[in-house]
Formats: C-alpha cells, structure tokens, sequence
C-alpha cells in the first residue's frame, strides 16, 4: 500500500528542487495544514529562503515587494480555503505591475469538491485574469517521474517571467495523511532538500527584447531635427536588474543630447535619484507639473513625445499630453514587455523592446537636434521652479508640512536605499517636492492598480531584499495606509526599514477634489481615524517616533539610522495649514513666465 503522507513529501521535495534550480529564491509561507508537503520541502531547501508570515494579504505584498527589488519570481504559500482570496489585491498590483509572483495553493482532492466538505473552495478561479496562468494539477500519484516534476517547477517559473511578467497560480492538491507518521524516521533523516540540477542549456531567465532595426530607423527619422520631450517613467522589475537601470541612464543622457530635448523624469524612475553623478543632468526636469500648469508652457506643442516607461503620474501631464497628441504631436512608446500602456490612444509608433536596448539604438540612429531655441526655456523653468519649491520650504521654517517630510527624508536616506512611494497624497508630494535628488535611490511604487493597502507589507517585502545587501528601504505613506496595513509591523524585526507615516487626520487628497464642498465630506471622504501609532508599533515591538517639526523629524531619522532595525516615524502635519501651504505654491505657476 502506498504511504500517502510520504509521497507527498517526496513529490513536494522534487517541485521545490525544481523551482530552485530554476532561479527561484524566496518563498513567503502562510503556515496551514493542507501546504504541509510544501512548506516543509520548502523549510528544507537550502537555496529557498523562507518568510513566514501568518496574514497571507500582508504576506502577498510582502512577496511583492521581494519580487520588485530583485525582479525574479517569489513563491506564496498557503492552505486551501479562504486563504488564497486574501492574495487578490496583491495579485492585482502585481499583473499591473508586471511583477513576477508564483502563487502556490494548497487544496483538498478533487473528490472532496462539490460535496460539502470542509474548506473546499473554487481556488483554481479566484484570480480571473490577473494571472498569466492558472494551473490545475492533480495530487500526487505513486508513480510520478522526478524529471517531469523539475521541468514543471522549472516551466512555472518562466512563465512568472516571460513573455510578460506577472503572477501564476498553481492549485496543489494533497490527500491526507499530508506527512508521513510523527515521529518517522524518514521523515526526521530528510533534513535537507533534494540537489537538482537543470540540463545544460535550458536557460529560464526571461530574455531583454532587442528592438526591430527597421522601426528604430523610422523612429530616428521622425525625432531628429525637430522639438521633442521625453517621458520617463517607471520600468517594469526585470527591466531594472542585470545593471539595465544604468544603462539607460547612459543611453538615455545620449538621446537626450543628441536630440537636445528636455526629459520629463517621473517620480518612480530612478532618473530622479542620483543627480550629482548623472551623466546629463542638465536634460532632466522633476518639476514637470509645475512648468505645464503655467498657461505658456500648457500651451507649447511638440513636434514628437517619446515615452519610456509607466504612463505619467500628474493629472496636469496627462492633460497636457492629451491635449498636445489631439492636435498632432506624435507619441512614440517604448514597451518591451507586451503591453501597451497608452490611455489616450493615440500611439504614433510602438517600439518593441526594453528601455535600455532601445535608448541604446536611438542615441546611435538619431541625426540631427531640435532648433537651438527649443530646449533653454524647459531648462530655465525647472530651475525656476526648484526654485519656487526651495523657497516655500524656507518659508515654512521648521514647520513640519508634506514638502518637508519628503525633503528631510531623503536628505537622510543612505546612497543606494530603496524608497517606496506611498499612494494618494504620498507619491503625489514626491512628484511635487523632490527635486533632482543629488544621492541616487531606487524608487518603488504600487502604482499599478495604486491601492492604498499592503503598504507596510510591500516596504518590508523591500527590506528583506536589503538585508542580504546592506540597503536600508525607507516607505513615505499616509495614516490611512498605515490603518490599512499596521499588522505588517509582525514582519518587520530584524529589517533596516524606516516607515514613516505623514499623519495629516484622514484622506488628504480629498482637500483637493471637488467633493471637500460638501456637507458629508469628513464623513464619506476624509475618514479620519482613531489610531494610536504608538500602541500599534509597541504591540509588535517596533520603536516608535511622534515628530511635529522639522528638527524633531531630523533627529528621529538620524537616531533610526544610527540604531538600525524597524523604526515607525509619525510626523503629524496640520492638515489645514498644509493645505494652504500647497496651494501658496501651485499659485505661482498660474501666469506666463510664473516662478
């Protein structure tokens, strides 16, 4: 008779070898009974490092943040049930965001379903489209081949990665017993996992997609000689590693040269970070909101936009941008990842191919710059501009508002450290007040479906991947994000991670809508809470820092950063005065020539 239990484990012990030898490194494991086989197979491989989290949506965002730093898959474990459901949100960020996510979950034998029996449950179609695919495989049989089990662990994991990155889900179904007997001597001996190798030539690693020749050639003849603005947004993770990220600030400085164009430098590309080492600073804006609110530059058109990367963050760009392609200017994108990320439908040319290869190609097509009268006024604007942004900050003195969160955070970050966006008014405030960052950072951001939950989770999931590199991960969010997600601090021990929460009593953002005019406004939009930050950090034993000015804020970053570890810094801003304080600035960018 066969040992259940056993075959179990040694078919689990088999994938989880599988899914190493292809390059798979981490694993967030949400404990349950039914992921028995997979959680031990997994504890045991000593290429997997485990993360164990209890709340399997904090333990989705953090594997999401894992996934973003290193831009390789990362296995999520969990039982049957309910479970899995909570991975949605996460899911959805992640096909959004083309991060790749290898969702493993656990289920009862198919004879079970459909019968009433406990925890059973559809999982196989819980994530509708947002996974690339969904796998349903069969439990275990006596007489599985192991080559056949590595290949399938092997293919699962390229399809996490190519040809566009993003999750897959893979519904494992166990029959009880889920281990062999306790104690058992097999079971007891079995303490490391099993060595595989893949065959030689079987490469899983998701390709960089080179370019079409004859479309960079039209593409050149079209940028050349004539006025022009680049986009630079946020790459997809793959895009960012195997030293992509500078390459195509290389490259890109180049094409920006030789068409004498100004770039518009998104706040999640990493172009913002690192200006006292860039290569041709003098071509990249970070103000690009503030110069397009003022009615002269609103109302220049250019010949050409040639966008990398996400779509722009700023309403006031996408308004502009829209209102440019409308009346002829031509939008070039560049997407190697098989999306098309162009809300306003208007693509002149789609480039295939990832930003670095396809920078690399135009900086060598292109012929001839834009009239020498094209680029000096951008340039004179966003000095003008940071200017306006420096000088409200002085204003303020040590007034604590969003502007000098933001500036006193960075001003604080190691060279190199990670930076997570928050949504809402965070990331918005990024855009707005940091500047052409002189140390350079890695910039993150769920801005793919660009929820306020998981904020927390995705940061920490950052700081795991710092730690075995030696970066510290700061995360600049809201109060309502950090409700959203404060049982997150459980993972945060032992991370260098600086969570700092701009506690402005409520959805901030809402000040800026139209809805602040109505009566229910604090009721249905603003939403303040009652959290107690303090409380909340101490229940998960992460130090905890309330500042209300800018020197108290000062020094609570450089005590984190001397001590090391979790730090939960709350920097508590006058909603109403801030307020006034953003829209003292956005005023002068209201007439011509305005700085």
């Amino acid at each position: 008779m066969t040992d259940t239990g056993l075959l179990n484990l040694q078919w689990s012990r088999h994938f989880v070898a599988g899914l190493a030898a292809a390059g798979l490194s981490d694993a967030v494991i949400s404990p349950g009974a039914r992921s028995s086989p997979l959680t031990l197979a997994l504890l045991r491989q000593p290429e997997v490092r485990c993360h164990v989290l209890v709340d399997e949506r904090s333990a989705a965002f953090f594997a999401l943040g894992l996934a973003k730093a290193s831009g390789r898959p990362v296995a999520l474990l969990c039982t049957s049930g309910s479970a899995p459901a909570h991975w949605l949100p996460a899911v959805i960020e992640a096909d959004a965001g083309q991060v790749p996510l290898l969702l493993l979950s656990a289920d009862r034998p198919p004879e079970l379903h459909g019968w009433g029996a406990n925890q059973t449950v559809d999982q196989l179609r819980l994530f509708g489209g947002f996974v690339r695919a969904a796998h349903a495989l069969g439990t275990p049989e006596a007489d599985f081949q192991p080559p056949q089990v590595h290949t399938l662990a092997a293919r699962l994991v390229a399809d996490c990665g190519w040809p566009c990155p993003g999750p897959v889900h893979v519904n494992v179904p166990f029959r009880e017993p889920l281990l062999p007997s306790l104690p058992s001597e097999t079971l007891a001996g079995e303490a490391e996992g099993t060595p595989f190798s893949l065959p030689t030539g079987l490469e899983v690693a998701p390709p960089l997609v080179l370019p079409d020749p004859h479309a960079i050639e039209q593409a050149a003849a079209h940028l050349s000689g004539r006025p022009g603005v680049i986009i630079a947004g946020a790459l997809p993770p793959l895009e960012r590693q195997r030293g992509q990220s500078q390459i195509f600030a290389q490259t890109l400085a180049s094409l920006a040269k030789g068409l004498a164009c100004p770039v518009l430098v998104e706040p999640l590309s990493d172009l913002r970070y690192g200006a006292a080492t860039a290569p041709a600073p003098e071509h990249l804006l970070a103000h690009g909101e503030a110069l397009l609110r003022r009615p002269d530059f609103a109302a220049m058109a250019p010949a050409w936009v040639l966008r990398f990367g996400s779509a722009p963050l700023s309403r006031v760009v996408q308004t502009w941008l829209g209102r440019c392609l409308a009346a002829g200017t031509e939008l070039l994108l560049v997407e190697g990842q098989g999306r098309w990320p162009d809300p306003e439908r208007r693509t002149s040319q789609l480039l295939r191919g990832s930003a670095a290869a396809t920078a690399t190609a135009l900086a060598d097509a292109v012929s001839a710059p834009a009239p020498a009268d094209w680029l000096p006024p951008w340039q004179a604007a966003e000095q003008a501009a940071a200017a306006r942004a420096g000088s409200c900050l002085a204003e303020a003195g040590d007034t604590l508002w969003e502007a000098a969160v933001v500036s006193d955070t960075l001003a604080a970050l190691p060279p190199d450290s990670r930076l997570l966006w928050g949504n809402s008014m965070a990331v918005r405030d990024g855009d707005a007040f940091s500047g052409l960052c002189p140390r350079p950072l890695e910039s993150h951001g769920n801005r793919g479906a660009s929820g306020i939950d998981g904020q927390f989770s995705t940061a920490l999931g950052l700081a795991a991947a710092g730690r075995r590199e030696g970066r510290w991960t700061a995360a600049l969010l809201g109060d309502l994000a950090a409700h959203h997600d404060l049982n997150a601090l459980s993972a945060a021990w032992g991370l260098d991670c600086l969570l700092v929460v701009i506690n402005n009593g409520g959805g901030g953002i809402f000040e800026y809508l139209p809805q602040r005019q109505l009566p229910e406004f604090e009721q249905g939009w603003l939403t303040p809470v009652s959290l107690d930050l303090a409380h909340g950090a101490a229940a998960y034993g992460v130090p905890h820092r309330r500042v209300s000015s800018r020197p108290q804020l000062q020094a609570a970053l450089a005590e984190a950063l001397a001590a090391g570890g979790p730090w939960l810094i709350e920097a508590v801003v006058d909603r109403a005065a801030s307020v006034a304080r953003h829209r003292h600035y956005w005023s002068a960018f209201q007439t011509p020539g305005a700085t």
